[in-house]
C-alpha cells in the first residue's frame, strides 16, 4: 500500500537527526539553495568504495581473474572520476594494497551482492532505505550465516552497531526465519581491521523501536533546533545555521 506521507529514512538520516535537528531540516526537509561542499575525506571514501564494489563484482563473475590485476585495472579506470590529491592517492593505494593482503591471508569471501540497494516498509508509514556495501554468506558447522559488511575509511572510534542493525532489518525482511547474522565494519584506514558483531532477532526488534521513536520525533518537530558542537565546522550549512557565528544574514552581510 502506498502512503502519501510515508517518512523516508536511512541510517544516515537518523544519525543526522540525532546529531542536529537543523542539519536534518536542511538536508531532508527544506533544502537551501546552496552548493554542497566537496569534503576531501568523502571523495577518498567514495573512490575506495567504488573500487571495492567493482572489484568484488568482477571477481563474482570472473573468479579466475588474478586479484592484483583486477584491482589495478579497476583503480586506473575509477580514479578518473574522482578528484584526489596526490596524498589521497597514496593513502588509497595503501588501503587497497592492505585489503588485498587480507584476502590473501583469509581467502575470498562468498560474496552474494555489492552495493545492495534496499527499501523496507516499517509500520506502513516509514520507508527505510539505503545501500549495503557487501553481503556475504558464510558456511558454518551450524549452517549458513549471512554476513553484512560495511567499508569505513574514517576512524573506528566514531562507529557503533546502529548502521549494521538497520541493514539487518532488510535481511530480516528478505529472510523472515532469520535468527542470527553477522555484521562487520572493515576499517580500511586502520590496516583493514574488522570490527564484527553477531546480532539476533531481538536486537532487530530493539532497533525497530528506536527507529519508530526517531520517526515520531521527526514528524512532530516544529523548530528543528540546532545542536552546536565540534562537528559544526564540517557541516555544509554552517554559514546559514542560526546557531553558527558565521551565519550570513538575509541582506548578504555576515552576522557575527
Amino acid at each position: 500500500m502506498l502512503i502519501k506521507n510515508r517518512l523516508k529514512l536511512s541510517a544516515s538520516a537518523i544519525k543526522t537527526y540525532e546529531q542536529c535537528g537543523r542539519k536534518y531540516y536542511y538536508t531532508y526537509v527544506n533544502k537551501p539553495g546552496i552548493e554542497r561542499k566537496k569534503w576531501p575525506h568523502l571523495e577518498l571514501g567514495n573512490f575506495v568504495h567504488d573500487v571495492l564494489d567493482k572489484f568484488h563484482t568482477t571477481l563474482m563473475s570472473q573468479p579466475a581473474y588474478k586479484w592484483t590485476d583486477a584491482m589495478s585495472n579497476i583503480c586506473k579506470t575509477s580514479i578518473k572520476k574522482f578528484n584526489l590529491s596526490q596524498e589521497q592517492r597514496t593513502i588509497a593505494k595503501e588501503m587497497l594494497k592492505t585489503y588485498l593482503g587480507k584476502l590473501d591471508e583469509e581467502g575470498m569471501p562468498n560474496v552474494l551482492s555489492n552495493e545492495q540497494e534496499f527499501k523496507v516498509v516499517l509500520d506502513d508509514d516509514i520507508l527505510l532505505k539505503g545501500f549495503i556495501d557487501r553481503i556475504d554468506c558464510e558456511d558454518r558447522k551450524d549452517g549458513k550465516r549471512f554476513h553484512l559488511v560495511d567499508y569505513k575509511t574514517g576512524k573506528s572510534k566514531y562507529l557503533d552497531e546502529f548502521q549494521l542493525l538497520v541493514y539487518g532489518l532488510y535481511l530480516l525482511d528478505k529472510e523472515p526465519e532469520l535468527e542470527l547474522y553477522k555484521g562487520s565494519y572493515i576499517v580500511l584506514s586502520e590496516d583493514c581491521r574488522s570490527i564484527s558483531y553477531t546480532f539476533t532477532k531481538t536486537d532487530l526488534e530493539k532497533v525497530r523501536k528506536k527507529i519508530r521513536g526517531v520517526a515520531d520525533a521527526i514528524k512532530s518537530d516544529q523548530t528543528w533546533e540546532p545542536k552546536p558542537q565540534f562537528l559544526c565546522k564540517y557541516c555544509d550549512f554552517n554559514e546559514i545555521c542560526p546557531a553558527s557565528p558565521h551565519k550570513v544574514a538575509a541582506d548578504g552581510r555576515r552576522d557575527w
